[in-house]
């Protein structure tokens, strides 16, 4: 039963984060560059924002960590434990998110340089830069989560409890 709770809650802070997300963009992008809603770039760059934080969360899991937070207690003795890595986990999704949109506008700018800039691109609906600062942003979001973020959780979680790491 307790895997159903840890899993349960991995859902909701994968719906929550999706959600500051698309809330994020839209004051970011409708309100500082006035946008339709029928902008297809728009939709690409939500779209690939939402695939970057799914992969991220999906490859930042680790079944060793799953394991060690389904014997804990979501309230009560031990329960702290079982919030802080949680805590830790949105924390490192979050902070590596926002790092890999940076350094993707960044890597963006010099390796791809458009004269008005990426959201002056989407404003004006220009698919071929949205696609190619997405798959940046795609790509340093995936394998930060995958080299930083999941050896990071899963060291910590081993040395508080004492385990011996798989990978």
């Amino acid at each position: 039963m307790k895997t159903i709770g840890v899993n349960a809650i991995e859902v909701i802070i994968t719906i929550g984060l999706i959600y500051g997300i698309l809330k994020y963009w839209n004051w970011k992008l409708k309100g500082g560059y006035d946008l339709e809603t029928t902008n297809r770039s728009y939709g690409v760059f939500l779209f690939s924002q939402i695939l970057t934080m799914v992969f991220m969360i999906i490859s930042g899991l680790d079944p060793q960590n799953q394991a060690y937070m389904e014997h804990m207690n979501f309230l009560g003795d031990g329960a702290f434990d079982l919030w802080s890595v949680i805590g830790i986990q949105i924390f490192g999704l979050t902070l590596l998110f926002m790092l890999s949109n940076i350094i993707g506008n960044l890597l963006f700018k010099t390796a791809f340089p458009t004269k008005n800039g990426l959201f002056e691109d989407i404003r004006e609906d220009n698919l071929t830069p949205t696609l190619v600062a997405s798959g940046i942003i795609f790509a340093v979001g995936y394998a930060s989560s995958m080299y930083v973020l999941r050896p990071f959780i899963l060291d910590w979680v081993s040395r508080n409890a004492g385990l011996i790491p798989m990978n």
